[in-house]
C-alpha cells in the first residue's frame, strides 16, 4: 500500500502516467533483447502486472465497503450501549424504589 502511495504520489509529482512508463520500458527492452523469448517474458509480465493492479483495486473497492460497514455497526453498538445504560439507571431507580417501599411500614 505504501508503495502504492509513493508511486502515486511520484507520478502526480513529476506528471508521469506509469503505465506508459512501464510499456515504454518494455518497448526499449524489446529492442535490444536478443531472443524472442525475452520479449514474450516482458510481455507476460506486463500482463501480469495489470492483473494484479486489477486485483489490488477490486480489494481496495471490496476493503473499502467492509470499512463502511464497520463504521454502521460501530454506531450501532455504540446506540446500544447508551439504550442498556438508560435501561440500567431505569433499573436501578426501580430497585431503589421497590427498597424504599419495602422498608416503609404499611
Amino acid at each position: 500500500r505504501q508503495l502504492r502511495e509513493g508511486l502515486a504520489e511520484v507520478s502526480v509529482a513529476l506528471n508521469l502516467d506509469l503505465r506508459e512508463v512501464q510499456e515504454s520500458l518494455v518497448e526499449h527492452a524489446a529492442m535490444y533483447a536478443k531472443s524472442p523469448e525475452v520479449l514474450g517474458g516482458m510481455l507476460h509480465l506486463v500482463f501480469c502486472l495489470d492483473l494484479v493492479g486489477g486485483w489490488l483495486k477490486e480489494r481496495d473497492v471490496q476493503a473499502a465497503k467492509q470499512y463502511q460497514r464497520l463504521d454502521s455497526l460501530e454506531g450501532s453498538v455504540a446506540d446500544c450501549g447508551a439504550k442498556l445504560e438508560a435501561v440500567s439507571a431505569e433499573v436501578s431507580f426501580v430497585g431503589n424504589a421497590l427498597a424504599t417501599a419495602e422498608a416503609q411500614p404499611a
